[in-house]
């Protein structure tokens, strides 16, 4: 008879403690499957859909900042090449943007409700990071037209 099995050939039944270690192992690890990429905006902003690396959008005077996270952690984005790209209307406008610290700033942009919005990162390193916003969750930062 191999391990495992009854004399029969079906699997054996777990005894109840090692029934409760399996729970207790299969919860833990959908807790974190789960939480990957789910983080709450810091600054009054917009997050992007999921991802290891989350953006916020934020409204500002001068235009748009985007603050970059990696799990919940503050990003540098130094040397990185960032772009905006905001889709309205069947015309598709490219930004760049220019990174200070853990944000970029995209300046002089200005979004309106309905507008289809990705960013991507490619960082000094390489990697290349994507964030996509629904055009629902741009209405927080709707403003009149699209400047460079």
């Amino acid at each position: 008879m191999r391990a495992g099995l009854t004399p029969r050939g079906k699997p054996a039944a777990l005894r109840p403690a090692a029934r409760r270690v399996l729970a207790a192992a299969l919860a833990l690890v959908s807790v974190g499957v789960c939480a990957h990429g789910d983080w709450p905006p810091r600054f009054g902003g917009v997050m992007n859909d999921g991802g290891e690396t989350s953006f916020e959008l934020v409204r500002a005077a001068s235009g748009i900042v985007a603050h970059v996270s990696d799990h919940g952690e503050p990003l540098d984005v130094t040397g990185s090449a960032p772009e905006l790209q905001i889709r309205r209307g069947g015309r598709k406008v490219v930004v760049d943007g220019r990174p200070r610290g853990t944000a970029i700033v995209f300046p002089g942009v200005r979004l309106m409700v309905g507008d289809e919005v990705a960013l991507k990162l490619v960082t000094a390193g390489g990697s290349i990071a994507f964030g996509r916003f629904t055009p629902p969750a741009v209405t927080t930062l709707a403003s009149r037209s699209i400047r460079k």
